[in-house]
C-alpha cells in the first residue's frame, strides 16, 4: 500500500519538477544560495499561481484596516456600522468555505494530500486550542451581554459574536485536523477559502486592538463608577450605554474585560498557521518519514546527553523567579525601590553575559559544521536542497523571528540613547548603561545564533524528485538515516550502524549545540522586559487656594506654571489646574480676560483648562484629586483625578496663603497631617514612583517637613517654617502683585535650562540663591528650604516637568537676559498696600472715604483678635501662657494642631471668611498651645 500511494504522489507531480533533475545536478553552490537569498525576499509577495488570491487577500485586508481606521478616528463612528458589517460578510463567508472543504471537497476521490510536518506542530496546536476555548467564552459573555444592552447597541454589534462562535470553532478545527496538509484538490478555490478566513483573523485582530485601546483610554479618563460598554468598535468612547447596578452585566463586562486579549492572540496565532496552510497548497513532500519528526524530539530529551545545559537553565530559573517576584513587590514601594532596581540589574549582569557567550559559541560552531560540509561535499546539489528557503513554516519562523526581533532591538537601542543622555555617575545609572549594551549585544548574538540553526537544520522530508531524479539521491538518504542513528532511531530499526561512522565523528558538536539550546530556552524564560520608571507617565497638580484681585499672583503663578509644563510636552490629560478663576474677568482688571506674570509679559491665561473652579476649589477635592478618588469628588460634569500607577512621577505645585501647619483654600483648609497622610497612603498603595511638591505659602516649610520619613517624595517649601514668602512685580495700572519671588525663580530657571542634564538639586540651588540674595537686598529674609528624600536630587528636571526644546529655551534666553525680581514686599502686607494704593488713586472722596473705613475696619479687626488670642494664652498657667504669646515653635503634633484650629475656626473665628484678619501670629499662638500644653480644648 505504501508503495502505491508513493506511486500515486509520483504520478501527481508537476512535470516542471520531474524535467529538473539535470538542472539542479549542474547547477553550482552560488546559484542555489542567490535562489535561496532570493525565495527569503519575496516570502510575503503572493507569485504564479498564488497571484490571484494574494492579491484578493491585499485588497480586502486594506479596505477592512480603511474601515476600521476610519472608525476608530472618527469620534462618532462610521454612521451605518461599516466594519461590523464588512467583518459579517467575510465571516460568513468564511464559514461557508470552510463547511464545503471539510464537508465535500476533502471528501472528493483523488490522491491523499502531502503532509508539511513542519507544520502545526503538537504545541502550537495546543496553545491554539486554549486561546480558542477562552475565545470562545468570549463570544458567549458578548452574547449575553448584548442580549441585554440590544437597546443601546446597533444590529451589527449586536450580532458580532453570533457570527464569531461558529468562525471560531469551524477554524479551529480545520487548523487542528488539516493545518498538516498540502491541499491538491480545487485548488484555486481552496487557495481563496484559505486568504479569506486569514483576511478575516487579521480584520478581527486589527478590530480588537483598536477596541482595546479605546477601552484603556476609558479606563484612565472615567469615573469610577461609569461602565465600559463590552462592544466599542465603533469607537464611540463617551458612550451612555451603562450597566446599571445587575450584577451579572458587571461580571460580563469584567469577563470581557479579561478574556479580550486571548481573543488577539487566538487571531494572530490562527493567520499564521493559515499563510503556511496557504503556501502548502500544491506543494509535494514524500511522507515516507512522517513519523520521524516526532520521534527524534523525544529520542533527543530523553537519549541526546542534554545535562549541563539543563542544569546550568534550571538554576536560572530557579534563582530567577524570587528575584522576579520581589522586584515585582519592591518596585512599587518607595522605600524599597532603590534595592529592586539594583537587584533587577545584578540579576540580569550575571546572566546576560553567559547567554551572549553561549550563542556566540554555537554560532561559531555551526559556522565551523557549514565549512566542513562545503569541503566534504563541493560536487553535490548544495546543503540547502529541500532545506529552509523551500519550507514555507521554516520561512515563517525567520520572518517572524526577524520582525519580532526589530521591536526587541528597536527598545534595546532607545534604551542606550536614554542611557548615554542621562549620562553615568551614580550607581543606577552605571549600572543601566551596562544592562542596555549587554542586552543589544545578547538579543542581536541570539537572533543570529537561532537564524544560523534553521538553515543549517535538515529536515529528514526530502522532496520525491530528489530521490528519484539523480543518481545521488539514495546516498543522501542514507547520511539522512546516519543522522537518526544518533537518537536511536536506526537501532530501533535493526539498520546497520557502520555507515553512521563518519557522522558520528561530529557527535561532539552535535551535542555542543543542544545544551547551548536548553541553556538558552530555560535563560530566555527569566530574561523578560520590566517597566522601568522612566516608561511611566507625568502627572502635574497645579493649585491655587485663593480668592479676590489681593490675590492676583497666586492664580498668576498657576497659569504660567501650566502654560510651561504644557510646552514641555505634558498633555492635557496629565494636567490637572485648580484655580477659583476670577481674575482674569475681575472688575479691577484693566485687560479683561489676561492674566501675565512678569511685567510686560505675555498672556498666561489662555488656554488653561479650567478643571476645578470656584467653590470646587477645596482642600477636600484637592486630597481626593492626588488620591486619584473621582468617587468622591463632587458630580457636577466630568472631573479629572490622577490615575497614577507604579510607574508614575507626580509634580505638585501649590500657591496661597499658609501658616504654621496650614494651607488656605477658598473656604477651607488643607493642613499638614491630611497632607502628610495623603502621600503616605499613596506610597505605601504604589501610586507613584517619585513624588515633588513645590510649595509657595508663608511657613512652608511647616506644612513639609514630616517628609523625611517618606520615600521617594521630595518637597521644596518657599520659606522656612517660621518665615514669611515674599511678593514681587508690582503693576501700578493693575494695582496687582503678579508674582511670587520663589516662583518667579523656578519658572525661570525651568524656562532656561536643559531639563534633561539639569536635575533637583541644580534647581533648588538656583532658587535658594537668588530668592535669598533679591530679598536681602530689601532688607528681609527668606530662604527657600527642601524636604523629603535627598537621594532624588540626582534626578532630572525632565522626569517631572517634560521637555522644552532647544529653540524655546534659545529664544527665552534672548528675552529675558535682563531678568530680575524687583517690587519685593512680605505676602502678609499685600492687602493692605494696594488697598493703601486703591485710596491714593480713587479720585471720588465718597469712595476713597469707604476705602478708609475698610482699611480702618481691617486693622481693628486684626487688633481685637490679637487681644482675643492673648486671653486664650491666658487660660494656661501664667508661665505657659506668657510662653505661647512669646516663643516660636515649629510644628510637630500636627494631628493636635488641626483639632485645636478647627475648634478655634469653628466657634471662635473664621478666618476662611476674612482671611487678611487672621494673621501668622494669631496662628503661632495655637501652634505654641499645641507644643506647650497638653489640654488646650
Amino acid at each position: 500500500m505504501q508503495a502505491e500511494a508513493e506511486e500515486l504522489e509520483l504520478k501527481n507531480l508537476d512535470p516542471a519538477l520531474k524535467g529538473s533533475g539535470n538542472e539542479l545536478k549542474t547547477t553550482g553552490m552560488e546559484d542555489e544560495e542567490g535562489s535561496d537569498s532570493e525565495q527569503a525576499v519575496v516570502l510575503w509577495v503572493p507569485t504564479g499561481r498564488r497571484l490571484v488570491s494574494g492579491l484578493f487577500g491585499i485588497n480586502v485586508v486594506l479596505l477592512g484596516a480603511a474601515l476600521v481606521a476610519g472608525n476608530t478616528l472618527n469620534a462618532d463612528g462610521l454612521p451605518h456600522n461599516e466594519p461590523e458589517v464588512f467583518l459579517l460578510l467575510l465571516m460568513g463567508l468564511s464559514v461557508v468555505w470552510m463547511m464545503g472543504y471539510l464537508l465535500w471537497t476533502r471528501r472528493r476521490p483523488g490522491a491523499p494530500p502531502h503532509r508539511d510536518h513542519h507544520a502545526g506542530g503538537a504545541t502550537v496546536t495546543l496553545v491554539l486550542l486554549l486561546f480558542a476555548g477562552f475565545s470562545l467564552m468570549l463570544c458567549v459573555f458578548l452574547m449575553v451581554y448584548n442580549c441585554m444592552m440590544a437597546k443601546c447597541q446597533s444590529s451589527p454589534k449586536v450580532l458580532l459574536p453570533f457570527f464569531q462562535t461558529p468562525f471560531l470553532i469551524l477554524q479551529t478545527y480545520l487548523l487542528w485536523a488539516h493545518s498538516k496538509d498540502c491541499i491538491h484538490k480545487h485548488r484555486v478555490l481552496t487557495r481563496f477559502g484559505l486568504m479569506l478566513t486569514l483576511c478575516t483573523d487579521v480584520l478581527l485582530w486589527l478590530n480588537a486592538v483598536t477596541d482595546d485601546s479605546i477601552h484603556m483610554e476609558i479606563e484612565m479618563e472615567r469615573q469610577y463608577n461609569e461602565t465600559i460598554s463590552s462592544d466599542n468598535a465603533g469607537g464611540d468612547n463617551m458612550t451612555e450605554c451603562e450597566c446599571g447596578k445587575q450584577p451579572a452585566c458587571a461580571a460580563l463586562r469584567k469577563g470581557y474585560e479579561v478574556l479580550y486579549p486571548f481573543n488577539m492572540e487566538f487571531s494572530l496565532l490562527a493567520s499564521c498557521m493559515l499563510y503556511v496552510m496557504w503556501k502548502n497548497v500544491e506543494r509535494h513532500v514524500i511522507g515516507s518519514h512522517s513519523g520521524h519528526a516526532p520521534k527524534i524530539t523525544q529520542r533527543i530529551m530523553l537519549h541526546g546527553g542534554i545535562l549541563c545545559g539543563l542544569i546550568f537553565g534550571m538554576l536560572v530559573l530557579i534563582s530567577g523567579i524570587p528575584v522576579f517576584l520581589v522586584y515585582q513587590l519592591w518596585v512599587g514601594q518607595s522605600k524599597n525601590r532603590q534595592e529592586a532596581f539594583l537587584m533587577f540589574y545584578y540579576f540580569h549582569l550575571c546572566v546576560m553575559p553567559a547567554m551572549t557567550l553561549c550563542s556566540l559559541t554555537g554560532t561559531l560552531v555551526y559556522h565551523w559544521k557549514e565549512t566542513k560540509s562545503q569541503n566534504r561535499h563541493q560536487v553535490s546539489k548544495g546543503k540547502h536542497e529541500g532545506g529552509v528557503s523551500k519550507n514555507p513554516t521554516r520561512s515563517l519562523d525567520i520572518v517572524l523571528l526577524l520582525g519580532a526581533g526589530l521591536g526587541q532591538l528597536s527598545l534595546s537601542y532607545f534604551s542606550l540613547v536614554a542611557a548615554l543622555a542621562v549620562g553615568v555617575g551614580g550607581i543606577v545609572e552605571n549600572l543601566h548603561l551596562s544592562y542596555s549594551l549587554l542586552s543589544l549585544l545578547e538579543l542581536v548574538l541570539q537572533n543570529i545564533f537561532i537564524i544560523q540553526g534553521l538553515h543549517s537544520h535538515t529536515h529528514p522530508h526530502t522532496p520525491s524528485h530528489t530521490v528519484k531524479n539523480e543518481a545521488g539521491g539514495e546516498r543522501d538518504a542514507s547520511k539522512l538515516a546516519c543522522e537518526m542513528v544518533k537518537t536511536g532511531d536506526s537501532t530501533e530499526r535493526g539498520e546497520s550502524t557502520k555507515p553512521c561512522s563518519k557522522p558520528n565523528a561530529h557527535h561532539w558538536s552535535t551535542r555542543l549545540i543542544r545544551e547551548i539550546c536548553a541553556f538558552l530556552i530555560l535563560a530566555n524564560i527569566m530574561i523578560i522586559t520590566v517597566d522601568m520608571a522612566s516608561d511611566g507617565k507625568q502627572w502635574v497638580l497645579l493649585a491655587a487656594g485663593s480668592k479676590g484681585w489681593e490675590n492676583y499672583r497666586h492664580q498668576a503663578d498657576v497659569c504660567h506654571a501650566y502654560q510651561v509644563v504644557s510646552q514641555n510636552g505634558i498633555p492635557d490629560e496629565q494636567i490637572i489646574v485648580m484655580m477659583y478663576d476670577d481674575i482674569a474677568h475681575h472688575e479691577e482688571n484693566p485687560f479683561p480676560g489676561s492674566i501675565i506674570n512678569v511685567p510686560k509679559g505675555p498672556d498666561v491665561y489662555d488656554g488653561v483648562p479650567k478643571d476645578y473652579t470656584r467653590k470646587h476649589v477645596s482642600a477636600a477635592n484637592f486630597l481626593s484629586v492626588l488620591r486619584g478618588d473621582s468617587r468622591a469628588i463632587r458630580k457636577r460634569g466630568w472631573k479629572k483625578v490622577i490615575k497614577s500607577r507604579a510607574n508614575d512621577s507626580i509634580f505638585i505645585y501649590l500657591s496661597d496663603h499658609g501658616g504654621h501647619g496650614v494651607f488656605q483654600f477658598p473656604g477651607s483648609t488643607l493642613y499638614a497631617h491630611d497632607l502628610i497622610d495623603t502621600v503616605k497612603e499613596m506610597s505605601s498603595k504604589g501610586k507613584f514612583s517619585e513624588m515633588v511638591i513645590y510649595m509657595e505659602a508663608c511657613h512652608a516649610g511647616s506644612m513639609l517637613d514630616e517628609l523625611p520619613n517618606l520615600g521617594n517624595v521630595y518637597a521644596v517649601a518657599a520659606s522656612t517654617p517660621d518665615e514669611s514668602s515674599y511678593a514681587c512685580f508690582f503693576d501700578k495700572k493693575r494695582n496687582a502683585y503678579l508674582a511670587d519671588a520663589f516662583t518667579a525663580y523656578w519658572l525661570h530657571h525651568t524656562k532656561r535650562t536643559n531639563l534633561r542634564t539639569n536635575t533637583l538639586e541644580d534647581q533648588f540651588d538656583y532658587i535658594k540663591e537668588k530668592v535669598m540674595d533679591t530679598v536681602m537686598e530689601w532688607e528681609e529674609n527668606q530662604t527657600p528650604c527642601h524636604y523629603g528624600n535627598r537621594f532624588m536630587l540626582q534626578l532630572p528636571l525632565s522626569n517631572f516637568l517634560g521637555t522644552s526644546s532647544y529653540e524655546l529655551r534659545r529664544i527665552y534666553k534672548s528675552q529675558s537676559r535682563r531678568f530680575k525680581v524687583t517690587d519685593v514686599v512680605e505676602s502678609v502686607n499685600v492687602p493692605l498696600l494696594i488697598q493703601e494704593n486703591r485710596i491714593k488713586k480713587e479720585g471720588n472722596s465718597r469712595r476713597r472715604e469707604a476705602l478708609q473705613i475698610q482699611y480702618n475696619e481691617l486693622q481693628r479687626k486684626q487688633s481685637t483678635l490679637d487681644m482675643a488670642m492673648q486671653r486664650i494664652a491666658q487660660r494656661c498657667t501664667s508661665d505657659r501662657g506668657s510662653r505661647a504669646l512669646s516663643e516660636k515653635h515649629e510644628v510637630t503634633r500636627t494631628y493636635e494642631l488641626k483639632v485645636v484650629a478647627e475648634h478655634f475656626r469653628t466657634n471662635l473665628f473664621n478666618w476662611e471668611e476674612d482671611e487678611f484678619v487672621f494673621t501668622r501670629s494669631h496662628l503661632q499662638v495655637l501652634v505654641n498651645l499645641c507644643e506647650c500644653c497638653r489640654d488646650v480644648t
